[in-house]
C-alpha cells in the first residue's frame, strides 16, 4: 500500500481505492478489474494517477510498452471529468517552454530562457556567450540506441536507476560554456537554453489546493539538485510568492502541481521547473502533503475540506 493509499484509507476507511494496474480492460462504460468485477465509470468520483513521463507521446523503444503506455493514457483519458489532475491539462505542461511561459504570465519569476531549434549543426550558435543551462525541451529520459555517436552525448547524460530496478538514461539540468552548448544543440537538433537562477538554495514546492507545503533540498555538488534529499522547510517563502503559486495552478486547472525553485539571497524565488506528476514526500515522514491530496481527491464524496 503507498502513502496516497494509506492517506485516503487513514481519513475514509470506507473508500474502496483502485490502482491503475488492477485495470484489466476498457469499456464504453466501465472499467473490467483483474478479478473480473465490474467498475462504472460513474461510481468512480475521484482520481489521481501519477505517471510522468511515458503519458507523454511515447518514448519506449518497444511496441509493447508503447501499448501498455497507450492502455494507461486510455484510462486517464476516461477519467478526464473526475480526476484532480485531467491527463488533457498535464500533457501542456510537461513541455518546459509552455509551463514556464505560463509561470511567467501569472507573475512569478522565471530566468531568462529560449528554444532553439537548429536547421544547420555546422553554423549552430548558442544565444548567450556566458555559461548557461541546457535542458530537454519536454521528455529528459534518452531513448536513442547506443551507435558510433554516443560517446558524444555522454556528456550530457547520466544513467538513473528507477524505482521499479530499471535503468534508463536521463538529459539532467546541466551548466555549460558557450561551446558545449553549441555542441549540444548541434546533437539534438533543437534545445533549451536557459540563464543560470540566482541562489543556490533549491526549494520543491508541493501546491495541493490552497496550501502550498514547501520543502529544501540539501546540498549537493552537482548542479541538477533534483535527485538531492530534502527537509521541509516551512514559510521559506514569502506569502505573496506562495499566493502566487496557488493563483498558478488555479489558472492551470489542476488541483495538484509540484514546482522547483531556486531562492535567492534576497528571498526572491525564482522558477526552474513545474511538473503536474511530481512524487510526493515520504508519508511515513512527512504525512502532510499526502493527506492534502487525498482530502482533495475525497472532496467530491464529501469527505474532505479544502
Amino acid at each position: 500500500m503507498n502513502g496516497l493509499e494509506r492517506a485516503i484509507n487513514f481519513l475514509d476507511d470506507d473508500c474502496f481505492v483502485v490502482r491503475s494496474n488492477n485495470i484489466a480492460e476498457i469499456k464504453f462504460d466501465k472499467f473490467v478489474l483483474n478479478d473480473n468485477s465490474d467498475l462504472q465509470y460513474e461510481e468512480v468520483f475521484n482520481s489521481f494517477v501519477r505517471y510522468p513521463y511515458d503519458l507523454i507521446p511515447p518514448h519506449n523503444e518497444t511496441f509493447r510498452l508503447r501499448e501498455r503506455t497507450e492502455f494507461l493514457k486510455s484510462v486517464c483519458l476516461m477519467l478526464s471529468d473526475r480526476s484532480v489532475n485531467p491527463i488533457t491539462k498535464c500533457w501542456s505542461l510537461r513541455n518546459r517552454p509552455l509551463s514556464l511561459a505560463a509561470a511567467q504570465s501569472c507573475g512569478l519569476r522565471v530566468p531568462d530562457w529560449v528554444a532553439i531549434s537548429v536547421s544547420d549543426p555546422a553554423e549552430v550558435r548558442s544565444s548567450r556567450e556566458d555559461a548557461s543551462v541546457v535542458k530537454a525541451l519536454g521528455n529528459c529520459f534518452f531513448s536513442e540506441v547506443a551507435g558510433e555517436d554516443f560517446s558524444e552525448w555522454q556528456h550530457f547524460l547520466t544513467l538513473e536507476m528507477e524505482s521499479d530496478g530499471d535503468q534508463a538514461f536521463i538529459l539532467p539540468a546541466t551548466l555549460q560554456d558557450s561551446k558545449n552548448v553549441q555542441k549540444y544543440l548541434a546533437l539534438a537538433g533543437a534545445g533549451f537554453v536557459q540563464a543560470p537562477a540566482t541562489g543556490t538554495i533549491e526549494v520543491r514546492a508541493y501546491v495541493i489546493g490552497g496550501a502550498v507545503f514547501t520543502f529544501m533540498r540539501d546540498e549537493v555538488p552537482a548542479f541538477d539538485k533534483s535527485s538531492a534529499p530534502y527537509q521541509r522547510a516551512a514559510n521559506i517563502l514569502q506569502p505573496e510568492i506562495e499566493h502566487g503559486l496557488v493563483s498558478f495552478r488555479e489558472r492551470m486547472g489542476l488541483g495538484y502541481l509540484c514546482m522547483d525553485i531556486r531562492l535567492a539571497p534576497n528571498q526572491e524565488a525564482w522558477v526552474i521547473d513545474v511538473n503536474p506528476y511530481g512524487s510526493l514526500p515520504v508519508y511515513q515522514v512527512w504525512p502532510e502533503p499526502t493527506l492534502a491530496l487525498a482530502q482533495l481527491l475525497l472532496k467530491e464524496k464529501g469527505v474532505g475540506s479544502d
